[in-house]
C-alpha cells in the first residue's frame, strides 16, 4: 500500500488504559478470525499512524491464509495493488486498460471465488469465452492473467494455465474505415471565422482561446493531446516540436480506477517524437496569441509556459474542448467533426498532393507505415491521376 494511499486512511482516535492510541482499520492479507470467519480487514493500534501501519507490515508477513488456500479472486487483487500498479515497466494508461478489463469482466465471475489451486486453463478458458466486451477487453484481461500467473508459478503456488489459453480475436473488417475530412471551402470558413476580431464578447472569448490551436491543428495534422502540451520553446520559426502530450492519468484505490488527473506524459509511441515543418504565415500567428496569453495571465493571475492552458493556467482537458470547438463550427457554419478531423485532413491533403508515404507516415507520427496507407486509399482517383502527371512533369 502507498503512502499516498496511507494518508487517506481513515483514523479514529481512542483512549486505553488512560493513553491516547491512533485506531486505523485497513485491509490485510486474507486470515481467519478466532471464529474461522474469513477476514481481510483488521484493526491496529499505536502511538502513531506509522507504527500502526509498522504492526500491519508485520501481521502480513507473519499471518494470513496459505497462498494455496486463497481465492483466485483474492491473489488476483493482491497482485494488481502491490506488483502490477507499483511496477514501472508499465505505462499508466496501460495499466487501466489492464486493470479495468480485469475488474469489469473477469473479477465479477464465479471462477475469481475458486482457490486458486482449483482453477484450470479449461475454466479459464470457458471465462475468456463467456465475457461479453470487446475482444480487445478480452485480451487486456489476459495480459493481466499472464503477468499474474507466471508470478504464481515462480512462487511455486500453481502452474502458469495461460500458456494454454485462446483469446478471441477481432473480427477484419471488409473494408477500410471511414476518414472524415473537410473540404477546401469548410477549411477556408473557419479560417476565416477565427480571424474576424470583432465578435461578440462571449464568441471572441471562445475564439481567442482557441484560434491559434486551431491554426496548429489544421498547418500541421498533429493529435490534439500533443498540440495541449506545447510550451513556447517548442515552436521555432520554421518548425514545431512534438515531443510529450496530455494524458488522463488514472488514480487507482485498492486496484481499482477511481478517478483521473491531467499530466503532461510522454508520445503515443516512439515515432510519435518529431519535427513537423510550419509556414511563415503559421509562425506569425504565434506572436498574436503570445500577447493575448499575456493578458490572459495577468487578468486571471496564473502563469505558465504552455501555449494552451485554462483561464486559470490549467491542462486542458481535451474532452471539454470538444463543446467549445463545436460551438466556434457551428458559428462558423461548417459541420462539427471534432478536432480529429484536422489530422485526417491534413493527412489526406498530403496524400492528394502525391507526397511519399514513409514522408507522410513520419509526418502524422505514425508508428506503423500501415497507418499512413489508409489515407492514400481515401483519395479519389482523379486527384492520384494528377499527382502522378505532377511527379512526371
Amino acid at each position: 500500500m502507498g503512502e499516498s494511499k496511507e494518508k487517506k486512511t481513515k483514523r479514529k482516535k481512542q483512549t486505553i488504559n488512560g493513553q491516547p492510541y491512533i485506531v486505523i482499520n485497513v485491509k490485510v492479507r486474507p486470515y481467519l478470525d478466532k471464529n474461522g470467519n474469513r477476514k481481510v480487514y483488521k484493526k491496529f493500534y499505536g502511538k502513531t499512524l506509522k507504527e500502526c501501519y509498522a504492526k500491519r507490515d508485520k501481521f502480513n508477513a507473519n499471518h494470513g491464509i496459505n497462498a494455496r488456500e486463497m481465492f483466485f479472486g483474492e491473489l488476483a487483487d493482491d497482485f494488481i495493488c502491490n506488483t502490477f500498479l507499483p511496477d514501472p515497466n508499465f505505462k499508466e494508461s496501460t495499466k487501466q486498460r489492464y486493470i479495468d478489463a480485469y475488474n469489469n469482466n473477469l473479477a465479477p465471475m464465479d471462477i475469481t471465488k475458486k482457490l486458486i489451486t482449483d482453477v484450470d486453463y479449461r475454466g479459464l478458458q470457458a471465462a475468456y469465452n463467456d465475457m461479453t466486451c470487446a475482444p480487445s477487453g478480452v485480451k487486456n484481461c489476459h495480459k493481466l492473467m499472464r503477468l499474474f500467473f507466471k508470478l504464481m508459478e515462480q512462487e511455486d503456488i500453481c502452474k502458469d494455465i495461460t500458456k494454454s489459453l485462446v483469446v478471441p480475436k477481432p473480427k477484419k473488417k471488409n473494408a477500410p474505415g471511414e476518414i472524415i475530412v473537410f473540404n477546401d471551402e469548410e477549411i477556408e470558413a473557419i479560417k476565416k471565422y477565427i480571424a474576424i476580431k470583432d465578435l461578440p464578447y462571449y464568441e471572441n472569448r471562445r475564439v481567442c482561446r482557441l484560434r491559434f490551436l486551431i491554426t496548429l491543428a489544421i498547418n500541421t495534422g498533429a493529435r490534439i493531446s500533443e498540440l495541449l502540451a506545447l510550451t513556447y520553446d517548442d515552436i521555432q520559426p520554421d518548425k514545431i516540436t512534438i515531443n510529450k502530450q496530455v494524458v488522463e492519468r488514472p488514480i487507482f484505490e485498492d486496484g481499482k480506477t477511481v478517478g483521473h488527473e491531467l499530466v503532461i506524459d510522454d508520445t503515443k509511441t516512439e515515432n510519435s517524437v518529431r519535427s513537423i515543418p510550419i509556414t511563415e504565415e503559421t509562425y506569425s500567428r504565434l506572436a498574436e496569441h503570445r500577447e493575448w496569453q499575456k493578458e490572459d495571465m495577468k487578468k486571471n493571475k496564473y502563469d505558465t509556459d504552455l501555449l494552451f492552458t485554462t483561464d486559470s493556467g490549467k491542462l486542458y482537458d481535451k474532452h471539454s474542448l470538444r463543446h467549445t470547438l463545436d460551438r466556434i463550427h457551428e458559428d462558423a457554419k461548417v459541420s462539427q467533426y471534432g478536432f480529429h478531423a484536422y489530422r485526417h485532413t491534413f493527412g489526406t491533403k498530403l496524400a492528394s498532393k502525391g507526397v511519399a508515404l514513409q514522408t507522410l507516415s513520419s509526418l502524422m507520427g505514425h508508428s506503423d507505415i500501415s497507418v499512413t496507407a489508409k489515407y492514400y486509399i481515401n483519395v479519389p482517383a482523379a486527384e492520384k491521376i494528377e499527382a502522378i502527371k505532377a511527379l512526371s512533369a
